[in-house]
């Protein structure tokens, strides 16, 4: 199945979940530091889905978009997104008139909401990440009594680490 025009757009999220560690870093800094996972869960939900689509019949569809609703789209729900009520509107009418038509439910429906959980993503959470981490380096390289850089070679490194 193609892609989704803004795939392209989230190229640090795309390398970012490649690797396995640094993956399991970031869905821990979101869950724990952000309290913000709902946006990844999303993103992660919508690419499956995006993929799944067209191998998935309409009634299955409807099961599996109204979970994701009362998971993303509820005021009660504890993973509702943070969007402005005009695109939960939105993204609810589209919804009602597939289901009222017994019509599948395309990717497209939740396109837009896509686009906003990927570039809270990219302009907020993954700098954010990425920044604690840097931080994190620094205060053991501190902690260490190493000065430099961090590419420091492994000779003066373990002088320095032996000197403590």
């Amino acid at each position: 199945m193609k892609r989704s025009s803004h795939s392209h757009s989230n190229s640090n999220l795309a390398e970012l979940l490649k690797q396995r560690s640094r993956r399991e870093q970031f869905v821990e800094y979101l869950r724990e530091k952000e309290k913000s996972i709902e946006n990844l869960d999303f993103v992660l939900w919508y690419q499956d889905y995006e993929n799944r689509y067209s191998s998935t019949a309409p009634p299955q569809q409807h099961l599996e978009v109204d979970s994701v609703l009362a998971t993303f789209f509820s005021p009660q729900s504890a993973s509702e997104l943070n969007l402005d009520e005009e695109c939960k509107v939105e993204v609810l009418r589209r919804v009602r008139e597939c289901v009222e038509a017994q019509a599948s439910i395309p990717p497209s429906v939740f396109e837009h909401t896509y686009s906003i959980c990927c570039q809270l993503l990219e302009s907020s959470s993954i700098p954010a990440f990425k920044a604690m981490r840097k931080s994190k380096r620094v205060s053991i390289r501190t902690w260490l009594g190493l000065k430099g850089s961090p590419s420091m070679s492994r000779t003066s490194s373990s002088s320095t680490i032996s000197e403590l």
